[in-house]
């Protein structure tokens, strides 16, 4: 996705279309994660880890391809949604697989050095993109993305062997709501679930304010991008990095609600050196920097409780929780578009209800309950 991204205008020119259409390139990209966030989870729970992987690797690679050749912004529109549709599956089976592995009490660890890793993405992808658009054309960056998903196949066909348990019964249903619904049932695990999806949306509403911020507001060229990103994608960096250090050493009930009122306070500060009338784009950019290493200290550590609560249905779980926080963060990017036309005050101000209700959700979890959360 983060060297998709400044393919869009390209794209946009080459098939001379609008903007809004060209957008569709992401936007329907988004809506095939959140679905098959459900599928890969259920279908990962009934057939297995390892045969799921590869055949949502596998539908990355063709869509991929199907993009690189195009002829048509239609084409290319249904292969976006086809790559993104295959690559979610390793979004949401990594953590499944790591929770097979590592167990309950390492498994927030291991995902803290995943997330530092992750946040290479979003740092070197852009670049990528950008040379590869300027040097040859954007077709490039889809089969250069197709080569490395097709690499990747090879691996998990060579050496990644089946994680999930034994025994295991399989379900009748593709989208298995029982499941759905008992992890609703119990307020401890729902908190979790509503912080994940929250505390991401605090991070979404930046994203998504930050560009109108630096081209309109500020009048900065877009090449300065980059640098007011940077600090916000090492910040997430560091959270990983502090996660993986620490996150099976604090009891994770701690852990997440103290990351969630640090980032609250953050965006707070922000606001307040707008209210004393310094007018400057690090006043968003550095709290938004603080917030990251929060959600990325604190989300290893929601996300085991959540695999936990479920027991041998964290396949289901994991495709659950991504699909909640994509739906949440697609409304909120969605009302971001809207407040950022108000300034900083506007997103700030959204970055400030997602942090707060995500802070006030999670410190009404019991403690006591959290013990023995509910096992599907």
């Amino acid at each position: 996705m983060s060297s998709f991204l400044p393919a869009i205008p390209a794209i946009q020119h080459e098939f001379q279309t609008s903007s809004s259409v060209a957008q569709l390139t992401m936007s329907l990209s988004m809506i095939s994660m959140a679905i098959f966030s459900l599928i890969y989870g259920s279908m990962a729970d009934r057939h297995g880890r390892r045969p799921v992987l590869l055949v949502g690797v596998g539908a990355a690679v063709v869509g991929s391809l199907a993009s690189a050749i195009a002829p048509s912004i239609e084409w290319a529109i249904l292969g976006r949604a086809l790559q993104a549709a295959g690559s979610t599956s390793g979004l949401i089976l990594t953590r499944v697989i790591v929770h097979d592995i590592y167990g309950d009490k390492r498994t927030a660890s291991v995902l803290g050095y995943i997330i530092a890793a992750m946040t290479l993405a979003p740092l070197v992808g852009p670049v990528i993109g950008g040379v590869l658009i300027e040097e040859y054309s954007w077709r490039y960056i889809f089969y250069g993305i197709a080569l490395l998903a097709f690499l990747l196949w090879l691996i998990i066909l060579v050496t990644l062997p089946e994680t999930r348990a034994e025994g295991y019964e399989h379900k009748e249903k593709l989208i298995p709501m029982a499941d759905y619904k008992a992890l609703l049932a119990r307020p401890e695990t729902r908190n979790y679930l509503f912080y994940f999806a929250l505390s991401q949306s605090t991070f979404m509403a930046f994203l998504g304010g930050i560009p109108f911020l630096i081209a309109v507001y500020y009048d900065f060229p877009a090449t300065l991008y980059a640098l007011f990103v940077a600090p916000v994608a090492l910040g997430y960096a560091l959270g990983g990095l502090l996660a993986g250090r620490y996150a099976d050493r604090i009891p994770h009930l701690v852990l997440v609600s103290g990351c969630s009122w640090a980032s609250t306070f953050a965006v707070f500060a922000g606001i307040l050196v707008f209210a004393m009338g310094v007018d400057s784009i690090w006043a968003i950019c550095l709290p938004a920097a603080l917030v990251s290493v929060a959600i990325g200290f604190a989300s290893p550590a929601a996300q085991t409780e959540i695999l936990k609560a479920a027991g041998r249905h964290s396949g289901s779980a994991s495709g659950f929780s991504s699909f909640f926080q994509l739906v949440v963060s697609a409304a909120v990017a969605q009302f971001v578009g809207w407040s950022a036309t108000l300034g900083p005050y506007g997103v700030l101000f959204t970055m400030l209800a997602c942090s707060l209700a995500a802070a006030l959700l999670i410190s009404l979890t019991n403690p006591k309950r959290t013990k023995s959360a509910y096992r599907a």
